[in-house]
């Protein structure tokens, strides 16, 4: 019986610490998500209003630097930013 009650508590025990990883990577992935959005949130607002891409891709990377992942500043690098373009048709 002691045997038994051992070999439960360890797959317990097993079961509990696959939970806990799993929630930390969705976390994890969360954090990713949040801090990302904010700084090309931040880059496509500073771009709106100076034009400049360097400008807005440095403000994007200041945000992403104040939000943290695992515990970890977000370091974005300047290829990671691409900025599009679109033009009015002629017809409107």
């Amino acid at each position: 019986m002691l045997v038994l009650i051992v070999i439960m508590m360890v797959a317990f025990m097993m079961a509990v610490t696959f939970s806990v990883d799993i929630a930390q990577m969705h976390l994890a992935r969360t954090e990713l998500r949040s801090a990302t959005d904010a700084a090309a949130k931040a880059a496509a607002l500073e771009l709106s209003q100076s034009f400049n891409e360097g400008t807005a891709i440095r403000r994007g990377q200041q945000i992403a630097l104040r939000n943290t992942v695992n515990g970890e500043p977000l370091i974005v690098d300047a290829s990671d930013f691409s900025f599009g373009a679109s033009r009015e048709a002629a017809s409107g």
